[in-house]
């Protein structure tokens, strides 16, 4: 396991074990350009939470989370440029192992502070809420430390794989705002992003294309047609949406590659810039792509289009 990796780990470790007696509890990591820093004071809200401790899988996937956080990645040479990570998992484990993680070590190298959202999944105790409740915490919080963290609120985005791209989405358009309460000052801060990133994305919850584990973890099996649209990513774009970058496997088995084409359509028809790349092949959860060289490309997409959208300037 190399050195990075391993420093990762500990500082899951370290994580569950900070104070949150103040709004924001920070714990340190044995790699000084990482940093963990907790998103509630005290039992966050949304139901009493799993019963099991936390538990890393074999295959690098978190579960039982009762400690939503953020992993800070620091750049040695910040840009002011930051985003927000989104692992995916079904709604039912945050896979940071395969998707934020690596992908947070390769954008923080250029220049850009990467962030790791390990937020709470349904049915572990919590409410349907819970991941967008932490997710518009963690973009409040980011904008709290922007000084400290040397990050500019207005270059700071989002970026979501798979469930995680469903709750990027979701923040990214706004309609996660309806199910949040605030609990203190910090809440006073906006949290729309500045741009989205949505890989192999859960965006519809709407037939034909409602069969995956995400619709079924937030939405349950028989869901009222209001509930669907509720959670349904594309009902959501508007004018005011960010930039969007789309990414898809035209194989994808998991995530039919038209909600991205879905997407792409309401954010055309909205006028929102957007980027939209379809791959030949790939299937699902490719992350870094380190074994999917025909997706491998999509991380030097993403920063060529935010040099293009103004929120890179450094190489």
């Amino acid at each position: 396991m190399d050195v990075k990796r391993r420093n990762f780990l500990a500082g899951i470790a370290l994580a569950a074990a900070a104070s949150q007696s103040k709004a924001v509890a920070v714990a340190s990591t044995p790699d000084p350009n990482l940093e963990i820093i907790n998103l509630w004071p005290g039992r966050p809200p949304g139901g009493a939470g799993p019963a099991a401790s936390e538990d890393l899988t074999p295959r690098g996937a978190l579960t039982q989370i009762s400690t939503p956080r953020m992993i800070v990645h620091k750049p040695d040479k910040p840009s002011g440029a930051a985003m927000l990570l989104c692992s995916g998992g079904g709604y039912e484990k945050v896979d940071i192992v395969n998707e934020s993680t690596p992908a947070s070590i390769y954008f923080a190298s250029r220049g850009i502070t990467a962030v790791e959202l390990v937020y709470r999944v349904p049915q572990e105790g919590w409410s349907i809420h819970v991941p967008f409740l932490d997710g518009i915490r963690a973009l409040r919080m980011l904008r709290s430390e922007a000084a400290r963290l040397q990050i500019d609120p207005a270059r700071t985005g989002v970026v979501g794989f798979s469930a995680g791209g469903h709750v990027a989405g979701m923040l990214a358009t706004g309609a996660a705002e309806s199910f949040y309460t605030p609990v203190d000052d910090m809440d006073q801060e906006p949290f729309k992003p500045a741009f989205g990133t949505l890989l192999y994305p859960v965006i519809t919850m709407t037939a034909p294309f409602d069969q995956t584990q995400s619709r079924l973890k937030i939405c349950g099996k028989h869901p009222l047609e209001d509930m669907r649209e509720m959670f349904s990513v594309e009902k959501h774009v508007t004018k005011e949406t960010p930039p969007i970058f789309l990414a898809h496997a035209m194989d994808d088995p998991i995530v039919p590659v038209d909600h991205t084409l879905m997407m792409f359509h309401a954010l055309r028809q909205a006028g929102v810039d957007t980027e939209m790349h379809i791959f030949q092949s790939g299937g699902h959860g490719w992350g870094m792509g380190k074994t999917r060289p025909a997706v491998r490309s999509w991380a030097q997409l993403v920063e060529t289009w935010l040099h293009v959208n103004g929120m890179l300037t450094t190489v």
